[in-house]
């Protein structure tokens, strides 16, 4: 059972996606690009909190959307989202921001991920967490001696991570859109998830081997490789 703090909070939040709801259009991309930049009472708009903003409720929106195949608001949303971020300038991690660059190679515009993926570093500049406020320096600075080596590892490795990110996602859009294909195409051969496919792909099973015979029989071939 809910504790009282936890009622309450739930309400504030219902109460804060209801007023955007009422006061923005969600249901259509031309009313998603409409929202302000800086939204005016809007929940948040005082910065006195990061949570039940316009931009949050837009990733949230977002996220549902690309989960029911709604391609244009869900890239939509996180565009905005993305947008209000940059005007307003609050802390929010590098991460969160390339959750539109992900979302655009899951749909299949790997250039347009990389002009956005270019954007968020250009805005981030040397600051390698919150925007502008912790630069690389800054957090090792922060640390004890002792403690440096370990937390510019770390950094080092998240910031590779970056730049890898776009053929990241790549090879998980082309696996998935192969998954996707075999599952419409042989639903009786695929594998009852991606994973399992994967595995039978990799291993040469004779589950894949049967798939690959359909295939060849039937004149059929994997999706264009996303590059």
């Amino acid at each position: 059972m809910l504790d009282y703090n936890a009622r309450d909070y739930l309400l504030m939040r219902e109460n804060q996606n209801r007023w955007i709801e009422q006061h923005y259009d969600l249901s259509s991309v031309d009313g998603i690009n409409s929202i302000p930049l800086c939204p005016q009472n809007a929940p948040g708009s005082d910065e006195s909190s990061s949570s039940g903003t316009v931009d949050m409720y837009l990733r949230t929106k977002g996220f549902e959307y690309e989960r029911s195949g709604k391609e244009d608001l869900a890239l939509a949303c996180l565009r905005r989202s993305n947008e209000i971020r940059f005007a307003k300038k609050m802390g929010y991690r590098k991460d969160d921001y390339y959750s539109y660059v992900r979302m655009l190679v899951h749909f299949g515009h790997v250039e347009a991920a990389r002009r956005e993926k270019q954007r968020v570093d250009a805005f981030f500049g040397d600051y390698v967490d919150d925007a502008h406020s912790v630069t690389w320096a800054q957090s090792l600075r922060s640390l004890k001696w002792k403690d440096r080596a370990a937390r510019k590892a770390e950094l080092q490795k998240m910031f590779d991570g970056w730049d890898a990110l776009i053929d990241f996602e790549i090879d998980r859009a082309n696996k998935r859109r192969e998954y996707q294909f075999v599952l419409k195409a042989m639903p009786d051969l695929c594998p009852k998830s991606q994973a399992a496919y994967t595995r039978a792909k990799n291993s040469n099973s004779k589950k894949y081997q049967e798939i690959v015979s359909f295939m060849n029989e039937n004149g059929l071939s994997f999706p264009e490789k996303l590059k």
